[in-house]
């Protein structure tokens, strides 16, 4: 990874975390390689919530999340920052003192989340999600037990924007999964929140939900992941923001974080067909000039990591030419080989762009990706691993597959982290034993599974279904209660994330 420290700490340290808690730490440190600070300028948000987003649910939740979608249209430009407009923030901020600056981000935030707050209360007032907030509080109370306002309206949209203090924890775990339909709607309101707030907002509650709380694992660095959905969902080809725009600033957020957060830029080879390969002009402007340490790319909007001319493609919805696609793809992990960066890909069976979409990132695509010669030993990390259950494969769902390809030699630079593995939290015997058991399987290099695992969050995506912040820590536990050897746990909390990243053993 390329950077210069010396840049990276000129910047006034206003968004560094001023504590790390250690009272409840797995390992020496905890490095988080997938977590994300976006917000609604950033990518067609609108056009995720009324497609991917929507076909992980039933009907009545989708007409929720199609109510949300249009909120954010109607609303975007009075709430969600453009990145060139958070970039002037944050420039002006390093001029004053960082107890200045960090009190200006507090009192901005408190009044945002108050006006966001106010404006959702008179939007949704006799829309679906109303009425599925006072069904459940009127059956099933209990889950907003962490909520000290039991009545829908501006009072109780804010105080479910940001529960307080212990709140926050008493959220009960059947809130957690996908299966609980409308009883995640309180992680519709933080993903709200979040969508609609300036990104340097989102990494200061990142930091207090994970790094700073008595009850946190206490994260010591985090990647963040950008995301380029430019044609491929919405109506607009583009996103508010610029994707140069957004370079800029998650290059500044990191600088002011001291390194707290590095930067994972995203590519996009429909862009590099349209605009003249501006996306991979991009990547390798990220990499070799602003800090940043991978490349994020999200094969099921659309794409095959490779081949995508001689395989079955989906017939859903316009695409690029198929050759075209695959001569971009092909000189975008050239790119990221030559420069020995990590490539992030969601692996999961969801979010896909049309449902026949989500099979794109499976274990057989990156079978064949990795069967070329040419992309032997290509850094690559299988965001979510698997994930969860999917494509009929009995218990495993993709998890064994993508385990069985890491003893192939030429995956040998292939990991996996578990972020958003919601299941596993949430008790699933059988998911458990998903994962323990392969942690000893052998793979390539004379390692096994777990030199390649790696722990993570997806946060903010994490809040759509888990709402409290203790994700961390019941995972570090998980662990302990398997009775996971200390070696291990050390290497899925930091060690192979540095691995993954090239990093110091020093560093970050």
């Amino acid at each position: 990874m390329n950077s210069d420290p010396k840049r990276e700490h000129q910047a006034c340290a206003f968004l560094a975390p001023k504590h790390v808690n250690t009272t409840r730490k797995p390992s020496q440190r905890v490095i988080d390689p997938h977590c994300h600070f976006y917000n609604a300028t950033d990518w067609q948000i609108a056009g995720a919530l009324r497609g991917p987003l929507a076909y992980e649910y039933g009907w009545a939740v989708q007409k929720i999340l199609r109510e949300t979608a249009t909120f954010i249209e109607k609303n975007l430009r009075f709430f969600s920052l453009s990145a060139a407009d958070e970039l002037k923030q944050l420039n002006a901020w390093e001029k004053i003192d960082e107890a200045a600056a960090r009190n200006e981000i507090k009192r901005r935030s408190k009044d945002h989340l108050a006006e966001l707050a106010a404006q959702s209360a008179r939007w949704f007032k006799g829309s679906s999600l109303e009425d599925a907030v006072n069904d459940l509080l009127g059956r099933r109370p209990t889950v907003f037990t962490g909520l000290s306002h039991k009545k829908f309206g501006e009072d109780f949209i804010l105080n479910a924007f940001e529960p307080q203090g212990e709140a926050a924890w008493a959220i009960p775990n059947d809130l957690a999964g996908k299966k609980a339909g409308l009883a995640s709607i309180l992680g519709l309101f933080l993903f709200l929140r979040h969508i609609m707030s300036p990104r340097y907002s989102n990494l200061c509650a990142y930091q207090r939900g994970f790094t700073a709380h008595r009850k946190s694992l206490g994260v010591n660095h985090c990647f963040a992941a950008m995301l380029d959905f430019d044609y491929w969902i919405g109506e607009d080809d583009h996103a508010p923001s610029p994707l140069f725009d957004q370079v800029r600033l998650m290059e500044k957020m990191s600088q002011c974080s001291a390194g707290f957060m590095k930067p994972i830029v995203a590519y996009n080879p429909w862009t590099d067909i349209e605009d003249n390969d501006d996306s991979i002009k991009l990547v390798e402007c990220a990499i070799r000039n602003r800090g940043f340490a991978g490349v994020k790319i999200y094969p099921q909007m659309g794409y095959y990591p490779n081949k995508n001319a001689k395989q079955n493609y989906p017939a859903d919805g316009d695409h690029p030419n198929l050759c075209r696609l695959d001569e971009k793809l092909d000189c975008f992990f050239a790119l990221c080989k030559k420069l020995d960066v990590p490539v992030m890909t969601h692996s999961e069976e969801s979010m896909g762009r049309f449902p026949s979409h989500k099979k794109l990132g499976s274990p057989e695509a990156w079978d064949i990706f990795f069967s070329s010669a040419e992309n032997a030993g290509v850094r690559v990390n299988l965001a979510h691993f698997g994930g969860e259950l999917g494509g009929g494969r009995g218990p495993w769902g993709w998890t064994r597959d993508f385990a069985d390809l890491m003893w192939d030699p030429p995956a040998r630079n292939l990991y996996g982290d578990f972020g958003l593995w919601d299941e596993l939290i949430s008790g699933d015997r059988q998911a458990r034993d998903r994962i323990i058991s392969l942690l000893d399987e052998p793979v390539s290099n004379g390692e096994t599974v777990a030199d390649r695992m790696m722990f993570g969050t997806d946060w903010f995506m994490l809040t759509f279904t888990r709402p409290k912040p203790d994700f961390a820590v019941k995972f570090a536990e998980i662990l302990d209660s398997e009775n996971v050897s200390q070696d291990i746990i050390d290497k899925i909390f930091y060690k192979n994330a540095q691995k993954l990243f090239n990093l110091q053993a020093s560093s970050p």
